[in-house]
């Protein structure tokens, strides 16, 4: 099945060949693992239950997947899966998971494009760009994330992308460079204004 197209054998499936879709979860068991395992990190989210966000999204990126939009399907997936987790995640800040909250902005940040609306934290954190969003105005991504940046002053500047990234929490941020927690919440805002 190699020389079949992902995009064909998810309208084969579609048509009830369920060894299509077997040759998918294959073909991007290793993209399922890169969210399982980054997320993993986070302590929010057991295995198991990123394995079934995963295998959810994959699923129905495959079922929603029609040539009458020129999107790829590897972009569907990928899409698909982080929807499913941001959602997760949506369920346990409204359950009371204050951690989740602090995390909150890191999450919501968007920047805007001709194709919508993207995650600054996906843009971060995927490696092929240019397959996911097709290249998205990259140089202008990289122009709006500068020029936020040069709008926050201080220590915090240091560690608005790595905040972004989830290498550290805000509140962790606060301790480290002796700060409130509240000023790291005052230049994410400001920096979330000032992306777009």
């Amino acid at each position: 099945m190699k020389s079949i197209s992902n995009e064909e054998l998810a309208l084969q499936y579609q048509n009830g060949n369920e060894l299509a879709f077997e040759e998918l979860y294959n073909r991007f068991k290793k993209l399922m693992n890169k969210f399982i395992y980054k997320h993993l990190r986070y302590g929010y989210l057991e295995k198991d239950e990123l394995c079934s966000l995963c295998e959810v999204g994959l699923y129905k990126a495959i079922v929603a997947y029609t040539t009458d939009k020129p999107v790829k399907l590897s972009t569907m997936i990928y899409r698909y899966i982080q929807t499913a987790i941001h959602h997760k995640y949506d369920y346990l800040k409204r359950n009371g998971r204050n951690e989740l909250r602090k995390k909150s902005i890191s999450i919501d940040i968007t920047i805007e494009s001709s194709h919508g609306e993207i995650p600054l934290y996906d843009i971060l954190n995927y490696e092929n760009s240019e397959d996911v969003y097709f290249t998205y105005e990259s140089s202008g991504v990289s122009n709006a994330i500068n020029y936020a940046l040069s709008k926050t002053s201080g220590k915090v500047k240091d560690y608005i992308i790595p905040i972004l990234l989830g290498d550290y929490s805000q509140e962790d941020v606060a301790k480290i460079i002796g700060v409130k927690y509240q000023a790291i919440q005052y230049h994410l805002k400001k920096f979330k204004k000032n992306i777009n």
